[in-house]
């Protein structure tokens, strides 16, 4: 059965086939997950007394979705103005193959394949990007603890760390044309790309992390 809402917007946008472009724009702009589910929850601002002609999906303006609703950007044509921007509420379930804990993980566990079988899960309200591929599991570690269950998502995981907090390493700054090398030590622990603290002569660097021994220095 069409919800209230939908059987208005049917209504007021008359022969204009709401339902199929409706499908077909979020087709497009959601191909990336397996599938989806909407619900229209909301209306734009309208005109009185039916002065609508059409609508149409504004293809040049962006499709915004945030914390489950999405909000379709549509252009109205009516008697009174020409073009007029406004937006289709729809609430979204947005569904994909991602990770899901088969196993209670406590913080700093290495995390393996094992761990985790691809679930399809609704994620459209998760608060951290979904971990997508088990080759994304190579030497990490959990940054919390993750209950089983759990989707997998990228603010749960940490690289194993290279270099270790009091390891001496050696640090390196160009200045013009010439490289200035000296011992250093770590004041954190740190992956490659990772950006560490380092203590030389008393005083504090910070640096990034180029290999397990060198560190370029950035300020």
């Amino acid at each position: 059965m069409l919800s209230y809402v939908f059987m208005i917007l049917l209504f007021l946008f008359g022969s204009s086939n709401v339902e199929k472009k409706i499908d077909s724009y979020l087709h497009t702009k959601l191909k990336n997950y397996e599938r989806f589910e909407y619900k229209i929850v909301s209306l734009p601002i309208i005109l009185k007394h039916g002065s609508f002609n059409s609508f149409e999906i504004a293809a040049d303006k962006r499709f915004k979705f945030d914390n489950g609703y999405g909000y379709i950007p549509i252009y109205i044509n009516s008697k009174a103005i020409t073009k007029k921007d406004s937006y289709i509420t729809v609430k979204l379930k947005l569904y994909k193959k991602v990770l899901v804990a088969e196993e209670n993980i406590n913080i700093n566990k290495k995390l393996t394949p094992s761990m985790f079988n691809y679930v399809e899960k609704n994620i459209e309200t998760l608060f951290s990007k979904p971990v997508e591929g088990l080759f994304k599991l190579t030497n990490t570690l959990a940054k919390r603890k993750i209950k089983k269950g759990m989707i997998l998502q990228e603010d749960m995981i940490k690289k194993v760390p290279v270099i270790q907090r009091g390891s001496i390493v050696t640090a390196y700054k160009i200045n013009g044309n010439v490289e200035i090398t000296f011992k250093a030590k770590a004041r954190n622990d740190a992956s490659i790309g990772d950006k560490i603290n380092l203590v030389a002569n008393r005083r504090i660097y910070k640096g990034i992390v180029v290999n397990k021994n060198y560190i370029k220095i950035i300020e």
